[in-house]
């Protein structure tokens, strides 16, 4: 919890760059050019942590735990050039292993800034602004699913027309509509895979709060997006942390109120009689999505994509050689994939166009910036899951960055999330917050023992 209930106008700066960065279709356009409101949050947040800092590069740059993540953002650097001169003569590919450069830099530069210039109060209004991302997120799916199997339309495609007219968005869809009346919600995102990361956040942060009601959206998110990836990641997180999630009995309170009674009666009267209208569009809606997830993972004829990424690996190990230690750029890590021949063959009717993601971040970040980048990305989420792990039941602010870290690790193994802003958010915000907790016990150690 915060301590000072007062935000402030920088407060609510770092709330919304939290809150817009689950939100990518949210943007302000103008002569024919488009920013999101994340991007203007995140360039607002840069200069006032410029400005906030006088000490900027007079001080030691980073404590140690943040400069796990910018070494990391360097790989990335250094296997964009590699990617560049690997693929010269190839003008698509070339572009492709340079395209991220920018984001790169942008990113060391916050995470230093961040460091030397943002409070732990700062830190945990972005927690705070990432959770009600999710939430707003899941909120918009489900409205969007009762809304296309009352009124046959999603609501998403026709708010956002606009958006998908200007960034062309594949097949004409936010919300996709399947040829057998299967509606997958994306909340406000531009692929339904994303509720597959910010749905379990909202499940299961909802049961380790008691606070149901944001259970029941998060579920309902995750049926109407259609996910088969937000259902495994929610069952993975259930089992990895039911003794959190599964509330213990306790006592019931003597003397409790007749009129505490009658309202949870009445409670009960007004969910049964919503219930009653809903549920056989949510049966509906089940169905349609349980025949999905029979299809993707228990009775399919075809090989999915998901599969031959992960039985194909080695072999596009081998393809890549060198590349698989430098890495080529983010954004090329298909290139192994492509070039196999075995390989392509099976992806090839899945395939829009070239370069892509493979549907496994871990895979991905591998051919995107080398071994070292993939063991830097995966120490990082470690050092963030150790500390919030130990502090989950003393920091209050643990809690939603505490799932918003399992939804990020369980996610990344069945979907591609290149950079993704929410996370990328989370590590430097935690790695910085484990820094400032390092130093501050050293200087305890040092009065206690002076």
């Amino acid at each position: 919890m915060v301590e000072n209930k007062k935000i402030g106008l920088s407060g609510l700066l770092f709330l919304a760059m939290g809150t817009f960065s689950t939100m990518p279709v949210l943007e302000v356009s103008a002569a024919g050019r488009s920013v999101t409101f994340f991007s203007l949050m995140f360039f607002a947040a840069l200069v006032f942590l410029w400005v906030r800092n006088k000490n900027f590069l007079r001080t030691p740059i980073l404590t140690k735990p943040l400069r796990y993540f910018v070494l990391w953002m360097v790989t990335g650097i250094v296997a964009g050039c590699a990617g560049w001169l690997y693929f010269n003569g190839d003008s698509v590919w070339q572009s492709a292993a340079t395209s991220y450069l920018p984001k790169l830099v942008l990113y060391i530069a916050f995470a230093i800034l961040w460091e030397q210039g943002a409070s732990e109060k700062d830190g945990r209004l972005v927690l705070k602004g990432l959770l009600l991302g999710a939430v707003l997120n899941c909120v918009w799916a489900v409205l969007d699913g009762l809304c296309y199997y009352v009124a046959h339309f999603s609501l998403n495609n026709v708010i956002f027309s606009t958006y998908i007219e200007r960034h062309d968005i594949r097949l004409g869809q936010l919300s996709l509509i399947l040829g057998n009346g299967l509606l997958r919600a994306a909340g406000f995102n531009t692929d339904p895979a994303n509720i597959g990361f910010l749905g379990p956040v909202v499940v299961a942060y909802g049961l380790h709060k008691r606070r149901y009601g944001l259970t029941l959206i998060g579920l309902l998110s995750l049926v109407f997006s259609a996910s088969t990836t937000a259902v495994v990641v929610t069952m993975v997180i259930f089992v990895l942390e039911w003794k959190n999630l599964i509330p213990k009995r306790k006592r019931p309170r003597k003397g409790m109120q007749m009129w505490m009674y009658l309202v949870i009666l009445l409670g009960i009267a007004v969910a049964a009689a919503a219930a009653v209208r809903l549920m056989p569009l949510v049966i509906r809606a089940v169905g349609l999505f349980v025949e999905r997830f029979n299809g993707a993972y228990l009775q399919s004829d075809v090989t999915s994509p998901r599969t031959v990424y992960y039985l194909g690996f080695f072999k596009a190990l081998l393809t890549a050689g060198v590349i698989a230690f430098t890495g080529s750029g983010f954004g090329t890590s298909s290139f192994p994939y492509i070039e196999n021949t075995e390989l392509f063959q099976e992806l090839e009717p899945y395939i829009d166009k070239a370069p892509f993601d493979p549907e496994m971040t871990y895979i991905a970040y591998l051919f995107d910036c080398g071994i070292l980048g993939l063991v830097l990305y995966v120490y990082c989420l470690f050092l963030l899951y150790r500390y919030y792990k130990k502090n989950l039941h003393t920091l209050g602010h643990a809690v939603e960055a505490y799932y918003i870290l399992l939804a990020t690790v369980f996610s990344a193994l069945f979907y591609h999330y290149i950079l993704f802003s929410p996370q990328v958010l989370l590590i430097v915000v935690g790695l910085a917050e484990i820094g400032h907790s390092c130093t501050r016990g050293k200087l305890l150690s040092e009065v206690r023992c002076g």
